[in-house]
């Protein structure tokens, strides 16, 4: 599936949730911001650089224990069903 970055509205600065996960089998999502919305034409699944906002430790080992992570080339994930989650991957907040 390709996404449509402009008609989603995918571009700096939009606040979405990174899902990780935090130990096997558990997928939590975290804040994030939007830091860099590839536009070249080979990155068809959304894919962007975020800035993460953790829960500084409780998200050891998972994470660096950092207050903030950087992640690269993250794909958009469509969830089909409420709760689908997959590690390693982006949404944009429910509503």
């Amino acid at each position: 599936m390709s996404v449509d970055k402009q008609e989603l509205g995918i571009t700096e600065g939009r606040i979405v949730h990174y899902q990780f996960e935090s130990s096997p089998g558990i997928v939590v999502c975290r804040p994030a911001i939007i830091v860099n919305a590839w536009r070249e034409a080979s990155y068809t699944q959304g894919e962007v650089n975020l800035t993460v906002f953790t829960d500084w430790t409780n998200d050891t080992p998972a994470m660096s224990g950092k207050p903030m992570e950087w992640k690269t080339s993250v794909p958009m994930h469509v969830a089909s069903a409420p709760g689908n989650r997959k590690s390693n991957t982006w949404h944009f907040p429910e509503r």
